[in-house]
């Protein structure tokens, strides 16, 4: 597989956004406006190669939104293999040498 899928009902506009999300459309709409001021930087990580990971924490009212986007959006969609970050049981790293050595080109 090549090509995004999604077995979800279609989301057109916010409304049908926040029935899916079964969330209301003034509070997603809220959210949305001032979505980055809910991060929170946590204490900084220093990987063994000497770089820095910031991390950060997010509001109760961001993670809700968050955890229903994956739970009932992100988890009907099926994602090309050469996508591999933070997706459930991909294994299959073809697709990334042949993405890899087309960008190289």
């Amino acid at each position: 597989m090549t090509d995004l899928q999604y077995i979800g009902v279609s989301i057109v506009d916010v409304q049908s956004l926040a029935d899916c999300l079964d969330v209301e459309v003034n509070t997603l709409v809220r959210v949305s406006r001032k979505a980055s001021s809910y991060y929170h930087p946590c204490v900084p990580i220093v990987k063994p190669n000497g770089k820095v990971r910031q991390t950060y924490k997010v509001d109760s009212s961001l993670k809700v939104i968050q955890k229903a986007l994956l739970e009932r959006i992100l988890s009907r969609a099926s994602f090309p293999p050469f996508l591999l970050g933070s997706i459930k049981d991909t294994a299959d790293q073809s697709g990334v040498i042949l993405l890899t050595h087309n960008f190289m080109l």
